[in-house]
């Protein structure tokens, strides 16, 4: 048997990363706000790409700030579609 990593813990989550999952909201006509929680495991940066999923991607030049437990960016809606990932470092 061959092991690669063994972690101990109280529970599932004392021993499993926590993955940094944004959330976007749309927070008035014109803009969205993306966050995610400061609580993630390691360093982020914040991608965007439009029009289109498939790419390519690009870091999204916002300004990102900490609210509560939360890094927090916002952006402004064009008129084209635009989507955003978290790129871990």
């Amino acid at each position: 048997m061959r092991f690669d990593e063994l972690r101990l813990g109280a529970s599932w989550l004392a021993v499993t990363p926590f993955i940094a999952n944004p959330s976007i909201t749309q927070i008035s006509p014109t803009q969205v706000q993306i966050s995610w929680s400061t609580n993630a495991v390691g360093t982020y940066t914040l991608l965007s790409s439009s029009p289109s999923v498939l790419g390519p991607w690009n870091p999204a030049g916002l300004s990102v700030s900490t609210v509560g437990d939360n890094y927090v960016a916002t952006d402004t809606i064009t008129g084209s579609a635009k989507f955003y990932r978290l790129q871990k470092q």
